[in-house]
């Protein structure tokens, strides 16, 4: 996956790259909490770089300024930049954050945008590695993701990685993992959701065997 200017992120992705929850992304649309030209309804919701940075700014300050005062700094920012061709340049990872103005003044106060646009470029940019290393094809492992060149699913390192299993134990494992696919794999899986039926213990784990599936049934006391 290639960020560009006409990068939309699912709310999955969106929630990743602004750092909240995809509950409070969807609230972004549902509260009008951003102006609709940041975010379109196709296929799912999806948002500009620049709805994520302003999200973030949205939930990470409620503890410091009122839900008017937030609003108005994102409107005002977002009403200077209609004077541009269109939002998504401001979040292009050909952009640099410091050649734009992200300071908003509100005459009562003063807010800077510009480290919250530069956390959202960083997670991008994460995001679009961890795309960029992962393919499926139904002829490997039946279109389950797996790193490519490789046979190694990427959910199971996440699981693995998830239940606190050491590296140096995964590697014993797949030989061909490296770190930076540890480093990644969570990343991918985050912004990737499972969808439909609850995989099994083997899809999970394919290099693990299950020794019994019995039920113990307890005595009553």
């Amino acid at each position: 996956m290639a960020i560009t200017a006409d990068f939309e992120a699912s709310v999955a992705e969106a929630a990743y790259i602004a750092n909240i929850s995809a509950r409070d992304v969807n609230r972004v649309v549902d509260e009008d909490i951003i102006p609709r030209d940041l975010f379109a309804i196709k296929e799912g919701r999806k948002f500009q770089a620049l709805a994520c940075a302003l999200a973030s700014f949205y939930f990470k300050e409620e503890d410091q300024l009122t839900k008017t005062a937030r609003q108005r700094v994102i409107f005002s920012f977002t009403d200077r930049c209609k004077n541009f061709e269109n939002y998504a340049k401001y979040l292009s990872l050909s952009v640099p954050i410091r050649n734009i103005e992200w300071e908003v003044d509100l005459k009562t106060f003063k807010v800077e945008l510009g480290e919250y646009a530069s956390q959202v470029k960083q997670r991008m940019q994460l995001l679009a590695e961890a795309e960029s290393m992962v393919s499926s094809n139904q002829e490997v492992l039946a279109g389950e993701p797996v790193f490519n060149g490789t046979r190694v699913p990427v959910r199971t390192i996440a699981a693995w990685l998830e239940a606190e299993i050491p590296s140096e134990k995964i590697k014993e494992s797949y030989p061909s993992v490296t770190d930076t696919m540890l480093r990644l794999a969570p990343i991918y899986v985050e912004t990737n959701p499972r969808r439909g039926r609850p995989s099994k213990f083997g899809e999970i784990n394919p290099a693990w065997k299950l020794k019994s599936s019995s039920t113990v049934k307890l005595k009553k006391s």
